[in-house]
């Protein structure tokens, strides 16, 4: 369910859910609510798309992932995806690519 490019405080930030709500998601404990669900979805098409660019290190697409970015006003990507804005972060990578 959450991405190997995410740890933890990536999810919790990704879904704007609490650090704890996202171990209790992996540990099996409670399920997502519905907006992390399609957040967590977001974040596997931008690292699809990441992928068919290149980025093949699950590291680095995490790194890309969190780290802030002209293209979004220096933001970082998944604070965008947290926003729900992921087309803006899909549209960048298929310009780039």
């Amino acid at each position: 369910m959450i991405p190997a490019e995410l740890n933890d405080f990536d999810a919790a930030r990704a879904t704007r859910a609490s650090i704890d709500d996202v171990r209790s998601w992996k540990d099996g404990k409670t399920d997502p609510g519905s907006y992390a669900i399609s957040r967590l979805r977001d974040v596997h098409q931008v690292v699809q798309r990441l992928e068919a660019l290149g980025l093949n290190d699950p590291q680095t697409r995490g790194e890309w992932l969190r780290t802030p970015n002209r293209a979004f006003d220096q933001d970082a990507p998944l604070d965008v995806i947290a926003r729900g804005d992921h087309d803006t972060v899909v549209a960048y990578i298929d310009k780039v690519s």
